[in-house]
C-alpha cells in the first residue's frame, strides 16, 4: 500500500516532471525565512478507506513572493490556473508495489498574504485515490 511520504513523493516528481512548477518542497522540510523564489509546498492527510478506493486528501500550497512588498497576483494567478488545468482530469499511475491509483484536482481556495514568508499563497486540493482491491 501506498504511504502518505509515497504520496507526497509522487505529487513531487509530477511536478518537477512538468517544469513550470518552481521549487517544490514536502511539508515538514521547508526552508524557513522570506520567501525568494516561487515555491509550491505538498501536504498529504488523513486516509479515508473506501469499499474500492482509499482517498488521501493531498494539498499543494503554491507560493509566490511579494514584489517590493506587493502582491505578484498575476504570478500567482497564472501558476493556480495551470496547475488547475494540469489536474482538471485524472492523472494515473502505478506505485512500486503495484498499487494501482489517480488523481485529480478536488478544489481552489482564494489567495491569502503570508506577512512573515513576504508572499501570498493558493491552495489547490487534490484528491489522490489508491484502488483497495487485490489484483
Amino acid at each position: 500500500m501506498i504511504s502518505n511520504a509515497e504520496i507526497a513523493l509522487i505529487l513531487a516528481d509530477d511536478l518537477q516532471a512538468w517544469g513550470g512548477a518552481g521549487r517544490v518542497c514536502l511539508y515538514g522540510a521547508v526552508p524557513e525565512g522570506p520567501l525568494g523564489e516561487t515555491r509550491i509546498v505538498i501536504h498529504t492527510g488523513e486516509r479515508k478507506r473506501g469499499r474500492f478506493w482509499e482517498t488521501v486528501p493531498a494539498c499543494l500550497h503554491l507560493c509566490v513572493p511579494d514584489v517590493d512588498g506587493l502582491a505578484d497576483l498575476v504570478r500567482l494567478q497564472a501558476l493556480e490556473a495551470a496547475c488547475a488545468e494540469r489536474y482538471a482530469r485524472y492523472r494515473v499511475g502505478r506505485a512500486a508495489d503495484g498499487s494501482r491509483y489517480r488523481f485529480r484536482l478536488g478544489a481552489r481556495a482564494t489567495p491569502v498574504a503570508d506577512t512573515l514568508l513576504l508572499c501570498h499563497y493558493a491552495r489547490l486540493d487534490i484528491v489522490f485515490e489508491i484502488l483497495n482491491v487485490q489484483h
